[in-house]
């Protein structure tokens, strides 16, 4: 088993929480992508944890956390790679991707993953979402992005299908 050790904060609670925010979602989503969380039948009940962890941290008043989104709108005609973000923010937290399906059509079977260059279904696979169906998909990443992190990408095929949508990247950083 593999032990981490964050470092212990250097004020009062009260003053610097704010800070570790960010490390204690992406520790906590560590956690839950170890292959020996995933043998708990409990492993649903913790991933709802952590989404409603999640809200309240994203909940508390901070000076020091910015939570912000990106919003990019995609159809058929985007077929091949989407730029998403080219430069997204050093040390941030990518939190979560929603693809927003607002218009489908049942012929055809497109398909949209997003990830980066050489991982192109990193925070989002073609089976988290579906471009025949109208609706919201989402997937909670809580993927520290480092300090010099690669441009997000969609890798979009219409496969004959026509679609629009709009694809949202949920963020934190300090």
């Amino acid at each position: 088993m593999t032990h981490y050790n964050y470092p212990a904060p250097t004020e009062s609670p009260f003053f610097d929480f704010c800070q570790y925010i960010p490390l204690l979602i992406s520790a906590v989503q560590e956690e839950l992508d170890r292959d020996e969380v995933w043998q708990d039948s409990e492993v649903v009940q913790a991933r709802g944890f952590m989404q409603e962890l999640y809200r309240y941290l994203m909940q508390l008043e901070c000076s020091g956390i910015m939570d912000y989104s990106k919003s990019i709108a995609f159809t058929q005609a985007d077929s091949g790679t989407l730029t998403l973000d080219s430069v997204p923010a050093a040390n941030g937290v990518l939190l979560g991707v929603v693809v927003i399906v607002d218009s489908a059509n049942l012929a055809g079977f497109g398909t949209l993953q997003i990830g980066i260059s050489g991982d192109t279904d990193l925070y989002q696979t073609v089976n988290d979402n579906n471009l025949t169906i109208l609706g919201a998909y989402e997937t909670f990443n809580y993927q520290v992005l480092g300090a010099s992190p690669a441009a997000i990408i969609a890798t979009i095929s219409a496969n004959g299908q026509s679609f629009a949508g709009r694809i949202i990247l949920r963020y934190a950083r300090l």
